[in-house]
């Protein structure tokens, strides 16, 4: 969801901007959110509610206006916004990267045509998702304190394993 305030986006998950403070436009304080009324119902529904407002936020991503590109941004892009505190936006930007891997996945078990040529869109997505991180990353992060280097490393290793198994698993098939 964009801030009316600063611009930046941010998780549905939050109810202030992270970055500024104010209040994210159409959520009230006490009455829930898109993701804590998901969670309320079953799990696969909440999961479901996750992932939405995840590809909601790289769509607002395009609408926003693009900046310099960052090499270490494209290559690692959820640790570079997990060391840089932008937890929610990491958490999101993972989900709707390994989200089509695991559709890969389940389908390959079935058509494993099918799941090659889905393969292939699987890779543009993941460039794309990286593009758009690397070219925005005023609106995702602040930048404002110490790249939190230990903490990025494990994020990498964990983002990683959990991508490789989904990955390793089709291939497997």
């Amino acid at each position: 969801m964009k801030c009316g305030s600063c611009g930046a986006i941010g998780s549905v998950a939050n109810i202030n901007c992270q970055f500024c403070g104010n209040q994210l436009a159409n959520i009230k304080p006490n009455a829930g959110n898109k993701l804590t009324k998901a969670v309320s119902k079953q799990k696969i529904g909440a999961l479901s509610s996750y992932v939405q407002d995840s590809m909601n936020m790289v769509q607002d991503l395009g609408k926003t206006p693009s900046s310099k590109f960052n090499i270490l941004a494209f290559l690692f892009p959820v640790s570079y916004l997990w060391g840089y505190g932008a937890r929610d936006n990491a958490k999101s930007i993972a989900t709707v990267i390994i989200a089509p891997q695991i559709i890969i996945w389940v389908v390959s078990i079935f058509v494993t045509s099918l799941a090659t040529l889905l393969v292939v869109g699987q890779f543009l997505w993941t460039i794309y998702v990286h593009f758009m991180v690397s070219t925005r990353l005023e609106a995702l992060t602040s930048r404002d304190k110490e790249y939190a280097f230990g903490e990025g490393i494990l994020v990498t290793v964990a983002y990683l394993f959990i991508l490789n198994f989904f990955s390793v698993s089709y291939l497997w098939n």
